[in-house]
């Protein structure tokens, strides 16, 4: 199987969210938080060089850097704050996102509709949340 990295790279934007303010709930976040990242319509920029990977989340409120290497552990702050060990591997064309704090937490991120479409699966035992975003040429908030 040919590495699919490079084809994630690019601008995403969201176009559909289920389950995510639920989601946020069932983990924790505050209602403030929770209120306004569920009601954000975020953009993604996604560079990925060998496995050198940045994802930059932009919304109203700030933008969000995670920089890191595939298959090794580093520490990330969640939006709430907290401190967790995470680990980006790659299954199967997918980037998996293992943050392991008070709760693990996967997020996986598998492209769609012939790497038009990028699909967020947020999961935290059995509550799961999507966002879809579409592929853009430039970043919105």
């Amino acid at each position: 199987m040919a590495d699919a990295s490079p084809l994630f790279n690019g601008i995403w934007k969201s176009i559909d969210s289920t389950g995510f303010e639920d989601f946020l709930q069932a983990i924790d976040i505050g209602v403030t938080w929770r209120v306004l990242a569920s009601g954000s319509n975020p953009s993604i920029e996604i560079s990925v060089d060998g496995k050198e990977w940045t994802i930059k989340t932009h919304t109203l409120l700030r933008t969000h850097e995670l920089s890191f290497r595939v298959d090794e552990e580093f520490l990330e702050k969640r939006i709430d704050g907290v401190r967790v060990k995470t680990i980006c591997t790659l299954e199967d064309g997918k980037l998996v996102q293992t943050c392991r704090g008070d709760k693990t937490i996967e997020i996986t991120r598998e492209l769609l509709e012939d790497g038009d479409q990028l699909l967020t699966t947020f999961a935290w035992k059995d509550i799961k949340a999507t966002r879809l975003y579409r592929r853009s040429n430039r970043i919105t908030r």
